[in-house]
């Protein structure tokens, strides 16, 4: 059956997937109706198992855990669940969804494993026919999610970690006007100080006297920056810093990529990882779910884009900024950002 490629798997289960979502899923809200009652029950639909997406849940829980904050909450998705929320008391249970989608169907121990009569549904990805097939059979009173069509919305409403949050607010009778929730992992604060003694061994004992700049330089599907540009960024940062102390952060593979780095960090472990990317001064990353831990770390993220859209994942909060390879072509305006947000310039 070599007619069967892969590709044409995905696309016969998608359509399997969207048929019986059409058929069988309920309408959601679209966040047009209000919550008048206090939900004791919310659960959160994101059935993806990339890094950087299930971070971007973080906002949505801390903005749940704001206004609600006796709520109990259950997260519906994939990935490093219990890692990312082990820290919020208010997430009751994590439950992982197989994939691909088709198997939520075909799963027995899974589909009668969730719960069900939640008092609200926030369903995070408005695209996805699973997380419609698991919003059915949760059976809640009621189902909330973002547009389905995001492009006429500011660029704040587009971006994946707060359109939820938006969605949310619209659905209440006076939304708060408080600052957007950063994303975070709620680092306990044992976990920061030993965070901050590994980068400073890693650092020869530079914390808190020399700068410390994370580069991230590994991409995939085509967002990486080429390494010759990587190359110049490191060698014009050593000009115009020389007292900096770089350090490459190593992919899943651990392959290194850059030259005339101080060390190199490679934890598999993702709390003392991010609690280690925290205590930099500045992390200079591929789009990436590595760029979304260092924001939820706490540093100074800037994020690299190339083919990916900007609005939608950005790093945003204090002094993160993300890139686009059209601006970013040549190093020199981002060490001049650098040392903008390093507070060397001028």
């Amino acid at each position: 059956m070599k007619w069967l490629t892969s590709r044409r798997r995905r696309a016969w289960r998608r359509q399997i997937v969207e048929f019986l979502a059409g058929r069988f899923t309920q309408r959601s809200s679209d966040g047009r109706s209000i919550i008048d009652t206090a939900p004791e029950r919310v659960a959160i639909i994101r059935p993806n198992h990339r890094l950087g997406n299930i971070l971007m849940l973080t906002p949505l829980v801390q903005e749940i855990e704001s206004i609600w904050p006796a709520a109990q909450i259950d997260i519906v998705g994939g990935g490093r669940l219990n890692d990312i929320f082990k820290t919020f008391s208010s997430v009751r249970k994590s439950i992982q969804t197989p994939k691909p989608a088709l198997k939520l169907l075909l799963r027995r121990s899974f589909v009668h494993g969730l719960p069900a009569n939640y008092d609200l549904v926030i369903n995070v990805d408005p695209q996805s026919q699973s997380a419609r097939l698991i919003s059915r059979r949760l059976k809640a009173k009621q189902v909330l999610e973002p547009p389905r069509q995001a492009d006429h919305l500011d660029s704040a409403s587009r971006h994946m970690a707060l359109q939820p949050v938006d969605t949310l607010r619209s659905a209440l009778p006076r939304p708060p006007a408080s600052e957007y929730p950063p994303l975070s992992l709620k680092l306990t604060e044992s976990e920061r100080i030993d965070g901050h003694r590994k980068i400073e061994r890693l650092a020869g004992g530079a914390l808190k006297v020399r700068p410390i700049i994370g580069l991230y330089p590994f991409g995939d599907k085509g967002r990486a920056y080429p390494l010759s540009w990587w190359d110049e960024c490191v060698l014009l940062l050593r000009q115009r810093i020389p007292e900096l102390v770089l350090i490459e952060v190593l992919p899943a593979h651990g392959q290194t990529l850059l030259k005339r780095v101080n060390a190199r960090l490679n934890s598999r472990a993702l709390r003392d990882l991010c609690a280690q990317l925290g205590a930099m001064d500045l992390v200079l990353a591929t789009d990436s779910g590595m760029m979304h831990l260092a924001a939820s770390s706490g540093a100074t993220t800037f994020g690299l884009f190339r083919v990916t859209d900007r609005s939608v994942y950005a790093p945003y909060g204090g002094q993160n900024r993300a890139w686009d390879w059209r601006d970013a072509r040549s190093p020199e305006a981002m060490v001049s950002a650098v040392e903008s947000a390093l507070g060397l310039s001028g």
